[in-house]
């Protein structure tokens, strides 16, 4: 008895040159509308999770970034999934989840300069928030490399080499981190409480106090500018 199953139906032969490539382009244009179709709802996925994350429904936002990464084909957008989660397990202080997401958009080895300066940083501060300096500090200074004008990392840096007992290497990271921005003051903070606590480190830096002064001119210049 034969067995059972339905017949695959045969497309005929057009019977005309060209046939072929027709069909190739046909299938081409369909990639491509699917490709577009995806991005599209990637791209409605990605809102979404904001939205729901900035409304504190977390969960929600992490389902709707984990079905993204499920049907994104792009190494660099499913590295800004892992990255989103980080992020949100960072709003709950799970500093231990955040970790091992930002490892896994770290693992794609994005390309886009914003995602890998950002997973490199975030890294460096989820190690900072665990008390793994040392491990910090080199994904921290590769953040730096991809981009010296950002702030954050400085900033970060600065912690992961106060905490290794490296003050005076601390406090040239927050003077860095000022001149990269004004405009965020955390590092001129950061900066204030390791001279209040080690004033020694005016004999290593002889303009320290200079420098200081600068600082704090510069975040009161960039906050006028901004009211």
């Amino acid at each position: 008895m034969p067995e059972e199953g339905n017949e695959w139906a045969q497309i005929p032969p057009s019977g005309r040159r060209g046939a072929t490539e027709d069909a190739t382009e046909t299938e081409q244009a369909l990639q491509s509308k699917l490709k577009h179709v995806r991005d599209e709802y990637c791209q409605t996925l990605w809102k979404l999770a904001w939205l729901c994350s900035r409304r504190g429904h977390l969960k929600r936002a992490c389902g709707y970034i984990q079905e993204m990464i499920a049907i994104a084909d792009d190494p660099d957008l499913t590295a800004m999934g892992y990255l989103a989660l980080g992020q949100f397990m960072e709003q709950i202080r799970n500093y231990q989840a955040a970790l091992a997401c930002y490892a896994q958009a770290y693992a794609l080895e994005p390309v886009d300069k914003h995602t890998a300066y950002f997973v490199h940083n975030n890294l460096g501060y989820c190690l900072n928030r665990l008390e793994r300096y040392n491990e910090a500090e080199a994904y921290l200074r590769a953040a730096i490399e991809i981009d010296p004008h950002r702030q954050n990392a400085y900033k970060n840096l600065g912690v992961s080499l106060e905490k290794q007992g490296r003050c005076t290497e601390a406090a040239q990271c927050y003077i860095q981190g000022v001149e990269a921005d004004a405009s965020d003051s955390r590092a001129l903070w950061h900066l204030e409480e390791l001279i209040s606590d080690h004033p020694e480190i005016a004999q290593a830096i002889p303009d320290l106090f200079l420098q200081l002064e600068r600082c704090r001119a510069a975040v009161q210049a960039a906050r006028t500018q901004t009211t």
